[in-house]
């Protein structure tokens, strides 16, 4: 196994996916109504 050295916490694997996650939430959402009376 390959180590190799992380420079910031954008380096991380968990990082990368945490992030895209996020975006594709973010995109998804933008779909919804902006304000909703309940």
């Amino acid at each position: 196994m390959e180590t190799k050295r992380i420079n910031s916490a954008k380096d991380l694997r968990v990082y990368k996916k945490a992030y895209a996650l996020a975006m594709e939430i973010f995109h998804i959402s933008k779909r919804w109504p902006c304000e909703v009376d309940i």
